[in-house]
């Protein structure tokens, strides 16, 4: 009885102690670098995931989507251990892309419930006017107008009259200890592109900010943002926690794949 005591007494003395959860405010974070140039024109289509592999490996998903939803993806592979960075297309999403994405967007940290993101949701009245496509959403699109008689086209008081008219707007919005992640308006929200988890037990969140700059986010609500970041989308942590991949919009058509190290403080 007392060897088993004392053997008890010894397995608690050196359990391994759980890893301290970081302040973001000691964190050491590098200057972005360019692993490669994303052009969606020579993809097949613009950018709509981003997952990150244990061996280096980068997931990219783009697609093509008509004006009635239909979506055509395609699938990437970036390989980020072997400079210069080659974008190679795959036949699908890899299994662990699909569990990766679904991870990073999750409404609790990994391994951490208590550190969630708040999801609010309203609804506005706003004139058709003020949205992109006013006519549509008042129910007044080109092919829901009556025709006329001659073959006049549409009466521009017609046009007037449904351009004017109020519409309700539901808009959804995610927050983190005060911070504004995202907010979508009449469509469904795709929090991954805006921030993701950093691998338990770190209790870590990366995120696009105001400033559209990388930001971190910790459990107690300090905040760092990264220097040298910019029109920031998808950001996304790797499996060891030691590095942030996300897409920067170079311009109108192009994307830079970036990649920052993260080094926790003593």
């Amino acid at each position: 009885m007392l060897a088993a005591f004392l053997a008890m007494l010894l397995g608690l003395a050196v359990a391994p102690q759980a890893a301290a959860v970081p302040d973001v405010t000691r964190l050491t974070v590098s200057s972005p670098t360019i692993v490669t140039e994303i052009d969606p024109g020579k993809l097949g289509g613009d950018p709509l995931r981003l997952a990150w592999g244990t061996n280096g490996t980068l997931y990219l998903r783009v697609a093509q989507t008509d004006r009635w939803g239909n979506e055509r993806a395609k699938h990437y592979l970036v390989a980020t251990h072997t400079p210069p960075a080659k974008v190679t297309p795959t036949g699908e999403e890899p299994a662990w892309a699909a569990v990766y994405w679904a991870s990073k967007s999750e409404l609790r940290a990994p391994g951490d419930p208590l550190f969630r993101i708040e999801v609010e949701s309203r609804i506005e009245t706003a004139k058709s006017t003020n949205t992109a496509n006013g006519g549509d959403l008042a129910g007044m699109s080109s092919a829901a107008l009556p025709p006329t008689a001659g073959g006049q086209g549409v009466p521009q008081g017609m046009v007037a009259d449904a351009a004017s008219k109020s519409q309700q707007v539901t808009i959804v919005s995610m927050k983190a200890k005060g911070q504004p992640l995202g907010e979508w308006a009449n469509a469904h929200p795709e929090p991954g592109m805006r921030f993701g988890w950093a691998p338990s037990p770190m209790s870590v969140l990366a995120y696009v900010d105001r400033d559209k700059q990388l930001a971190l986010l910790d459990r107690e609500g300090h905040k760092l943002q990264v220097p040298g970041t910019m029109d920031v989308l998808f950001p996304a942590w790797s499996p060891d926690g030691k590095q942030i991949a996300y897409l920067q919009k170079k311009d109108k058509k192009k994307y830079s794949l970036m990649i920052v190290d993260v080094v926790v403080g003593r």
